[in-house]
Formats: structure tokens, C-alpha cells, sequence
């Protein structure tokens, strides 16, 4: 239950500063990095969290399954929707957006072909 609580906490923080992270315009450039550096600690945390996770009978492990399937989905159609709206509305395809869907899509094939023959 600890463990749960902490990971609740490190997630509101990091949606805080996500957003706070959206317009840079009103920080100044030292806030800006200070909020750029503890971004990438505490999700450095959070993927620590994400890793250690254990599921303790069937049900638990079908859940984190569950859970992750749906998060690569999320992340895998934000990107596709980040690439549509680019090239449609602005006429510009940012590189980084194409890389992070591929990359998405590539690490789960092969994370799928390597647990299937491990």
C-alpha cells in the first residue's frame, strides 16, 4: 500500500510539472531548466517503479498486462495523432514524432518475439 501511495504522489507531481513545463514563456530560463532536471528524475523514479512490478497471482499479472497494453496503446495514438495533425494542419512532419511511434512499435515486437521464444 506504501509503495502505491508513493507512485500516486511521483505521478501527480509529474502531471504538475508536465504542465507547468507547457509554457516556458512565464519561468525564467534557471526555473525552466530546474523543472526540465527534476522532470527527468522523477521519472527516472517512476520507471524504476514500473520495472520492479510484480503481479503476485494470475489475476494481479492479468491486470498489469492489461494496464500496460493499454498505456503502449495511449502512447502508441497520441504519437499517430501528433503525426496526422502535423502533416495535415501544419505541413510540417516532426522527425521526433515518427521516431517515437517507430520506436514504440519496434520494441514491442521485438520484446514479443524474445518473451515468446525465451
Amino acid at each position: 500500500m506504501r509503495s502505491f501511495i508513493i507512485e500516486v504522489l511521483l505521478l501527480i507531481v509529474l502531471g504538475v510539472l508536465t504542465f507547468s513545463a507547457f509554457n516556458p514563456y512565464w519561468m525564467p530560463m534557471g526555473m525552466q531548466l530546474t523543472v526540465i532536471s527534476v522532470l527527468i528524475v522523477l521519472f527516472a523514479a517512476f520507471a524504476v517503479f514500473v520495472v520492479r512490478e510484480v503481479g503476485g497471482d494470475e489475476r494481479e499479472v492479468a491486470i498489469l498486462h492489461r494496464s500496460d497494453r493499454l498505456a503502449f496503446l495511449t502512447g502508441a495514438t497520441v504519437l499517430l495523432v501528433a503525426v496526422v495533425y502535423n502533416s495535415l494542419i501544419l505541413n510540417v512532419v516532426e522527425p521526433w514524432t515518427c521516431t517515437a511511434l517507430a520506436i514504440m512499435i519496434f520494441t514491442k515486437i521485438v520484446a514479443y518475439m524474445y518473451y515468446q521464444h525465451r
